[in-house]
């Protein structure tokens, strides 16, 4: 349908019974666009699924979470991909400056798009692939004919767009939402089965969802073939031969670990 660069009204209500919330996957119905999406995820990369029931054309919105408003998207029409960063910026000394790197992302569709366009403090530019903010509030979007079911697969790096490419092409190859979903669920009961509790369902659902919320940082920083980046005024890039983990959270831990 008409898209619409205003966040809150492109936002949907949505029932709570429609709602799947699990490690491994997410699934809801968007009420104001009577499409059901659900989600998944790898270490690096992320699988959506779009099933769209109504007969408006369906169309995918690509807005970069960039906290000032300095995001950057570009729309590659010839190789149907996506592709944009988030530029980070300090939330410790030096709050608000940038810090050394940007966090990117790389889409591929399972359908191809036939209408695309921008938009930047909310002008929509109707087939422009490129834009850029400048304390302003991006995006981007993407169309297609006849296509009821679309598959989103997304590619994150904080290296570049080609590490983004990478980790995609490496963990996500095909587009089984199916397959995803369980190696997602095979890594999580991997970790959460490190620890056996007995006890009523209340309160073994608790200690699980608490120690799940323990195991979300810190995470993984490096691409699948070891490349990372330097913080601060580093910039470059370095190579490691196992996992670099960061966001080691200094504070807060044990209300984060133990709310449900």
């Amino acid at each position: 349908g008409v898209v619409s660069p205003d966040p809150y009204d492109r936002g949907s209500t949505y029932h709570k019974s429609s709602e799947v919330a699990k490690p491994n996957h997410y699934r809801v119905t968007l009420d104001k666009y009577n499409v059901d999406v659900e989600l998944s995820a790898l270490s690096r990369t992320g699988m959506l699924k779009f099933i769209f029931q109504g007969d408006e054309t369906p169309s995918i919105s690509i807005s970069p979470n960039s906290d000032e408003g300095y995001g950057f998207v570009y729309i590659d029409v010839e190789n149907q991909l996506v592709w944009g960063y988030n530029p980070a910026h300090r939330i410790y000394q030096g709050w608000g400056e940038e810090a050394g790197f940007s966090g990117y992302f790389a889409m591929v569709f399972s359908e191809p798009f036939t209408g695309y366009g921008t938009w930047n403090d909310g002008q929509v530019q109707q087939n422009g692939v490129e834009v850029k903010g400048d304390s302003t509030q991006v995006g981007a979007y993407v169309t297609f004919e006849n296509a009821q079911e679309i598959i989103v697969k997304v590619g994150t790096s904080f290296t570049g767009m080609e590490g983004a490419l990478l980790n995609l092409r490496s963990e996500m190859p095909d587009w089984d939402f199916g397959a995803i979903k369980e190696a997602s669920a095979e890594s999580w009961n991997k970790v959460l089965n490190k620890i056996k509790v007995k006890g009523d369902n209340d309160n073994t659902e608790l200690f699980y969802t608490a120690l799940y919320h323990s195991y979300l940082l810190p995470r993984v920083f490096n691409d699948v073939d070891g490349k990372y980046v330097g913080f601060a005024e580093d910039g470059n890039i370095y190579q490691s031969d196992h996992d670099y983990y960061v966001d080691f959270s200094m504070w807060d831990s044990y209300p984060d670990h133990c709310s449900s």
